[in-house]
């Protein structure tokens, strides 16, 4: 998918025109989306989006857009429409946004740690679940102008979601004279704008996922006061998406339903914006999802922001008022490095689960490593294959009495310690590793403290189980509560004292001990198969920069990676570099392409 380049005279011939060329491009896109907006995919989406009602909230935020915003999105409709795409309504479009961020929320953690509550043990479920796997993710970073080669900020990203071919995010060069409109950004198919990514030659915007929890469940019974709305129960706390057949099950609390608010009135105030307190003012209007916003501009201003309505959570998990946004100003000297991780006191208003911190860690190694960056340097991290989890496993391996061992083993073990910890596509150390740890999680998962995890979730609900299945496997859970057990052992207290951890690392190594000569380099397994049926060989792991997921224990096929990279220049806009997963060779080897040639 090539850039979409658009240009008009005033905001809404934009929009028109955005919309109507969006289907010259990427109509096959459109129209799944539009076929999950409409619940017709015929998968146990189309209960799960009727149930919670997502239709009927992106209808009453398209009623109460201010007269601009809705026209600016009633623009891009037409455009749409006359294209050929009948079926797309005014308020599609807000569909499209709450289909891609439907499940971004903590909606599917709450569930898990309900489930392993359930099955364990609040205390056991508590050592697993820290710091949790997720549908979306992120890095981005920034550096100050006198940390820059040209004297100028930079921006760097790469968005983590499930990974298609067209890709999710379609880049864009979006230009309106009259409107002093001139952007260069990422978007989603069939949403008018530029939203998380952008930059309008003055200034510049990358995000992560905040990891804010913004969905609460709330069990209701039988008899709790409630209506049907569009043939859904819904109480006081929102639709009963999870129903049981008695009639009890658990509703939804979700910041849209509460607000009628998705945060459009921010997209053409960033279009327009022109310098970092610009696309600060605009982010006083975003809702959801929350997003830690890294911002800045040719004048050398650096903002990093919390943007998005996360609700105040009292001790009983109620809800009370809103958190103030944070906000911190970065010097010209400094870095700044948002990657899903716990950043500090903010942080615990956020969630009580975040992301691993290895990814932040490291992107922040990197940075204090490099006193200057250029556009490439910059660009060149995002290709980063250190797994610092991995040097947990090889003090923990270099522990174990191996005097005793066969030849083989020990020899297994040898090379794991040797290995330079780089999850490298041309790896064979890598893999052996990734074989190691999949053979470790199993025993995990099989034993006995653990195995309840395996069992169906004990919520007999009528709503569309399988959708959350993802959420609820235990391999990815036990794999990343591995890392942090062998980090500090206290972590997994008193789950530890059920199990010899040293035992099963032993065991483990005997088991993948005897084909360790024939073990193929990390890529050959670590791959991505496109629509086309191209193979790509990737690096990188969950826990690298490079952060391309697999499920440990399951399958070392990549469901999930970045699905963008970009660098953006404050000091020249037309250096900043660039991909999305549909430039396949760029893509897979870590890589971007200069938005110089894009913008031709």
């Amino acid at each position: 998918m090539s850039v979409l380049t658009v240009r008009a005279r005033s905001l809404e011939a934009l929009a028109f025109e955005q919309g109507r060329r969006t289907v010259e491009v990427a109509e096959d896109r459109l129209l799944e989306d539009l076929a999950h907006v409409q619940a017709v995919t015929g998968t146990v989406w189309d209960e799960f989006w009727s149930r919670s009602l997502l239709v009927r909230t992106a209808r009453r935020v398209h009623e109460r857009l201010d007269e601009e915003t809705r026209g600016f999105v009633d623009a891009y409709a037409a455009g749409v429409r006359a294209a050929g795409i009948e079926d797309w309504q005014d308020w599609t479009s807000l569909g499209v946004f709450a289909v891609h961020h439907a499940l971004f929320g903590s909606l599917g953690h709450h569930l898990w740690r309900r489930h392993a509550a359930r099955v364990l043990g609040p205390d056991a479920a508590r050592a697993l679940a820290q710091e949790v796997p997720a549908l979306s993710g992120s890095n981005a970073w920034v550096v100050g102008g006198r940390r820059s080669a040209d004297g100028a900020p930079l921006i760097g990203a790469d968005p983590h979601r499930i990974v298609t071919v067209p890709s999710v995010y379609q880049r864009v060069h979006l230009v309106a004279g009259d409107a002093d409109v001139d952007v260069v950004g990422l978007t989603f198919p069939g949403v008018p704008g530029v939203q998380h990514f952008g930059h309008t030659g003055t200034v510049a915007w990358a995000i992560t996922n905040a990891m804010a929890d913004t969905q609460r469940l709330v069990d209701v019974d039988a008899d709790t006061p409630r209506d049907v709305v569009e043939g859904v129960s819904v109480t006081a706390d929102g639709p009963v998406v999870l129903e049981r057949p008695d009639g009890s099950g658990v509703a939804v609390r979700s910041v849209p339903w509460l607000l009628d608010d998705l945060g459009f009135a921010a997209l053409l105030p960033l279009l327009q914006a022109r310098t970092t307190a610009d696309v600060d003012a605009a982010l006083d209007h975003w809702v959801e999802p929350v997003n830690d916003v890294l911002v800045a501009d040719v004048d050398g201003a650096v903002l990093h922001r919390v943007a998005g309505r996360v609700p105040w959570r009292e001790t009983s998990g109620e809800w009370s008022g809103w958190v103030v946004p944070h906000r911190r100003r970065v010097g010209p000297s400094e870095h700044a490095v948002v990657a899903n991780h716990r950043q500090g006191g903010h942080s615990a208003a956020l969630a009580d689960e975040l992301a691993p911190p290895h990814r932040g860690r490291r992107l922040h190694q990197l940075l204090a490593s490099s006193p200057t960056l250029d556009v490439e340097t910059g660009a060149a991290l995002h290709a980063d294959t250190l797994l610092l989890p991995a040097a947990h496993w090889q003090r923990r391996l270099g522990e174990l009495a191996m005097s005793s061992e066969p030849a083989e083993v020990r020899l297994v073990r040898d090379r794991l310690l040797a290995w330079d910890g780089h999850m490298d596509a041309a790896s064979t150390d890598a893999a052996l590793f990734a074989l190691l740890r999949s053979a470790v999680v199993r025993r995990l998962v099989a034993h006995p403290a653990l195995a309840p995890l395996q069992e169906p979730s004990k919520d007999p609900w009528t709503g569309p189980q399988e959708l959350f299945a993802p959420w609820l496997r235990p391999e990815p859970r036990v794999a990343l509560a591995l890392d942090r057990w062998l980090e500090d052992p206290t972590a997994a207290s008193p789950l530890l004292t059920s199990f010899d951890l040293d035992c099963t690392l032993l065991a483990a190594l005997r088991e993948v001990a005897p084909s360790a000569g024939d073990v193929v380099p990390w890529g050959d397994v670590h791959t991505f198969t496109t629509p086309d049926g191209e193979v790509l060989r990737l690096g990188g792991d969950d826990g690298c920069v490079l952060s391309t997921s697999s499920l440990p224990g399951l399958d070392d096929r990549v469901w999930r990676g970045p699905v963008a990279r970009l660098v953006w220049s404050l000091g020249d806009r037309s250096r900043s570099r660039w991909t999305v997963p549909d430039e396949t060779d760029v893509w897979a080897a870590g890589s971007t392409s200069p938005l110089e040639e894009d913008l031709a």
